[in-house]
């Protein structure tokens, strides 16, 4: 059980650690302490969330593998408590619309998969591709524009009398 709630506590092992420990429970490759070298028992215990989905899983039994990757808190408990408030109404596409996508990376290793036509798998990764795309677009966008307006702020700060031309101060005294 010592095990268990060791790896519980360790961010390296779980998307969202379920335990909150103080001591030696190791960390990267490094095991944890014996028991009685840990400064005192976890005060908070797990609660009830699909930790299945926040976490993810892999492993392999009777020759098939089974990877579940983690997945974002927030669309995770909207989707519970929905699933929760309302049993009937809620169907799988329902479901799919909260919780969007996975926290996992994507990877080369991922892209091979795209090669199979019409896997799940290569219509998942579409989708966060395009996500990501649009968003990192946005973001460049915004920042284009930030900078702009910064650069335009500066060279109205240095128009006046004693600067009549802006950004040309440095070409008319060569500083030495």
């Amino acid at each position: 059980i010592y095990n268990a709630m060791a790896n519980m506590v360790r961010a390296d092992k779980f998307r969202y650690p379920l335990v909150y420990g103080r001591g030696n429970f190791g960390y990267d490759k490094n095991p944890p302490a014996a028991m009685r070298y840990t400064k005192e028992e976890p005060v908070v215990l797990p609660v009830s969330l699909p930790n299945l989905l926040l976490n993810g899983s892999s492993g392999i039994a009777v020759g098939m593998t089974s990877d579940i990757p983690p997945h974002h808190l927030g669309g995770t408990l909207t989707a519970t408590i929905n699933l929760i408030n309302n049993p009937d109404l809620i169907t799988i596409q329902k479901l799919k619309e909260k919780i969007r996508f996975n926290d996992q990376q994507i990877t080369a290793a991922d892209f091979k998969m795209q090669e199979e036509e019409n896997s799940a798998a290569k219509q998942l990764i579409e989708e966060k591709y395009n996500v990501l795309i649009s968003e990192r677009k946005k973001i460049e966008e915004d920042f284009i524009q930030l900078k702009k307006k910064v650069n335009q702020e500066l060279v109205n700060d240095l128009q006046g009398p004693d600067f009549p031309t802006g950004g040309y101060v440095l070409e008319k005294e060569k500083l030495p």
